[in-house]
């Protein structure tokens, strides 16, 4: 199913915005 892989995507972005400094 596309739905679980958009919430993937979108679980890794949020991650991402709430660390910016460890994805960087």
């Amino acid at each position: 199913m596309y739905i679980y892989i958009y919430i993937y995507i979108y679980l890794f972005i949020y991650k991402s915005y709430l660390s910016p400094c460890r994805f960087r």
